[in-house]
């Protein structure tokens, strides 16, 4: 192409020539990426007008799939290669929603006027000021997600390109790829989102990685006290979502949200995160970190401190040497507790005891890892007293707390798993309390650690303390059906129906399958004698799941409306189940109080105390049981318990 025909376009003091793909500022070079260069040429081609999102992957990208984060990463670094700061919009506009306007005036001018000279990058500066440049070694994976789902919220992944400048961090054996952005510390940051991480191995079955390890990074910044953080159960229900991200921050209540990717090949892991200001959905900072699978925990660390120092929050020195504990693990063990996490979080049955293989395997492979350790002592905890008796699950969860600890005492999981131990089985009040509030202090954004407290209180008979915790249990883990349940608890027992009942309304409108949920407002039903009401409660959980204390609160009802030859059919039923499908005698215990048989009543209590049953705790908060309080039995019961009426 000759230079009368070249088009050369001209805004403030920069000159782009499409034809040569350049971009110069006062006659200097100016370095840009090549799909920076082609954004720059097409939003000035159509200055002045709202290019679309898709518009610009189109042309930019033809032919091939990328994440919409690309997208927007590319046009963060054009904007830093253009001299702009945050928040300032002197040539590329963000249009909420749609997509970029060019809004600087652009002058056509003819290429014989002008002559850029080029300037030769770097080489003649001081060695000070020189850089290093390496190629990423993991290359960019793309999803195989259909073009039809791009949308805002599609920014999960943080794709990387080309060569990017780093700094080698000898003392840890990471890479860490800093973005040509600049530190655009976002200050008055109090409460933040880790959205799910995208998946960019480009197979679901790793999809557990990608979650493991935003369970993690959620941990770590969850250990901050000065930054209120969303649990990963509340913040899980985002992957894949179409929402926009204002929206988002808003539905969670945070102030900012950190997006971003995981990528492995063999024993490499590479993370990608960005930070955004919610509000306006402005990328503040981005990075990419790289390591190995041994040291993926201290790469972990790392991502959290840096984004503390980005958003100003205050450390406090006990946080500080928490996240810069350098830690190592087996790259098998971690791998297997990322799996137990996956199960576990699901919390049905079958995935419980798929959750305790994978610990034990993660275990088998690192004996000196205390995570898989409080997470086999959790697993154990839930499915007591439930799907196996309290007698055996009782002892292994014990075990694996205090492993734990041992292992690890700055590890807050660990202290809840035993926590929750100390309350369920040992019937240690004071311990428990001790186990909950040391967890609280580690990690005071552990929703967990603040229900299962919640818990604790609340049948200890100290309703407004357990109301608080369990409020603000719903504060870090807004989207939690558990926790809901547990909130609408709360309520109940401290009078609050309308509250209770309104947040059992919220949680059926996150799970319409959540049969706790159903049998739980079966007993608000009760409670106030709306029996018809209660009844269909508990009907829908029976038929949601086979539960034995699902059909054991049918049961009940059945024998207080006076259908007496249902409720015994019932009781037939779950006492007649195979050996292998166990019925816990606490959950029976209710039926025959209502039958009037309270003889029978007070052995199945007595059972359920040399198993140790993890209900037993309740036994004095238990509206069911309160027709029993007066019997010289149970209130021996109360006494071995160690439990006192208020």
């Amino acid at each position: 192409m000759s230079s009368a025909d070249r088009r050369l376009y001209e805004f403030g003091p920069f000159l782009l020539d499409p034809g040569q793909r350049r971009l110069s500022k006062d006659r200097a070079l100016v370095p840009v990426a090549p799909k920076g260069i082609d954004i720059l040429i097409f939003l000035v081609e159509h200055q002045g007008q709202v290019v679309t999102k898709d518009d610009l992957i189109q042309n930019v990208w033809p032919n091939t799939f990328v994440e919409e984060a690309n997208l927007s990463q590319n046009v963060f670094l054009l904007r830093k290669a253009l001299g702009e700061k945050a928040q300032e919009n002197r040539y590329i506009a963000t249009v909420p929603g749609r997509g970029y306007r060019f809004v600087a005036g652009v002058r056509e001018v003819d290429a014989r006027e002008s002559e850029v000279k080029e300037v030769a990058v770097v080489t003649e500066r001081k060695e000070s000021q020189s850089v290093v440049t390496v190629q990423p070694p993991i290359p960019t994976v793309s999803t195989s997600i259909e073009r039809g789902t791009h949308s805002s919220s599609l920014r999960r992944s943080v794709a990387t390109w080309g060569a990017l400048v780093v700094i080698v961090l000898a003392t840890f054996g990471f890479v860490e790829r800093r973005h040509w952005l600049g530190s655009a510390k976002a200050a008055g940051v109090s409460s933040i989102a880790v959205l799910p991480l995208e998946n960019l191995t480009g197979d679901s079955s790793q999809d557990y990685f990608a979650d493991g390890m935003t369970d993690a990074l959620i941990t770590d910044l969850a250990q901050i006290g000065a930054l209120r953080v969303i649990s990963h159960t509340s913040v899980e229900q985002y992957k894949g979502t179409r929402k926009p991200l204002p929206q988002i921050a808003k539905e969670l209540n945070v102030d900012a949200v950190i997006e971003g990717s995981v990528a492995r090949s063999g024993n490499r892991v590479r993370v990608n995160a960005q930070l955004i200001q919610a509000v306006n959905d402005e990328h503040l900072w981005a990075r990419a970190y790289e390591g190995s699978m041994t040291d993926v925990l201290t790469l972990q660390n790392d991502i959290s401190r840096n984004i503390a120092d980005e958003i100003q929050v205050r450390l406090m020195p006990g946080e500080r040497a928490r996240l810069a504990k350098s830690a190592s693990v087996k790259p098998e063990a971690y791998e297997a507790y990322l799996k137990g996490r996956y199960f576990w979080s699901k919390r049905s049955p079958e995935n419980l005891r798929t959750s305790i293989d994978y610990y034990q395997q993660a275990i088998a492979a690192d004996p000196q890892f205390a995570a898989a350790y409080a997470g086999l002592a959790d697993a154990y905890s839930i499915i007591g007293s439930d799907v196996v008796p309290a007698s055996v699950a009782s002892h292994k969860a014990r075990e694996a707390a205090l492993k734990a600890e041992e292992l690890d005492p700055s590890l807050a999981e660990g202290h809840a798993a035993l926590a929750l131990v100390r309350f369920y089985y040992d019937w240690d009040w004071n311990e428990a309390e001790r186990e909950c509030r040391q967890a609280i202090d580690l990690n005071p954004n552990y929703a967990t650690a603040h229900s299962w407290y919640s818990l604790y209180l609340g049948a200890m008979g100290r309703k407004t303390e357990a109301l608080a915790e369990a409020q603000r249990a719903r504060e870090l883990d807004p989207l939690s059906p558990s926790v809901g349940i547990r909130l609408a608890g709360a309520y109940r027992n401290s009078g609050q129906i309308d509250q209770g009942l309104q947040e059992l309304a919220k949680t059926l409108e996150l799970d319409p399958a959540f049969s706790y949920a159903y049998e739980t407002r079966g007993k608000f039903y009760e409670g106030v004698g709306r029996m018809k009401d209660a009844m269909g409660e508990y009907r829908r959980a029976v038929e949601l799941s086979p539960n034995a204390a699902y059909q054991a609160a049918l049961a009940h009802a059945y024998a207080v409306t006076g259908e007496r030859d249902q409720a015994v059919n019932l009781l037939h039923q779950l006492q007649s189940r195979p050996k292998h499908d166990y019925v816990s005698p606490y959950e029976l215990a209710p039926v025959f109080v209502a039958l009037g048989d309270k003889g029978h009543a007070l052995d199945l209590l007595e059972e359920a105390y040399r198993e140790r049953d993890s209900r037993m705790p309740f036994l004095l908060v238990d509206s069911w049981m309160m027709p029993l309080h007066s019997e010289p039995r149970f209130q021996a019961l109360e006494t071995k318990l160690g439990l006192h009426s208020n």
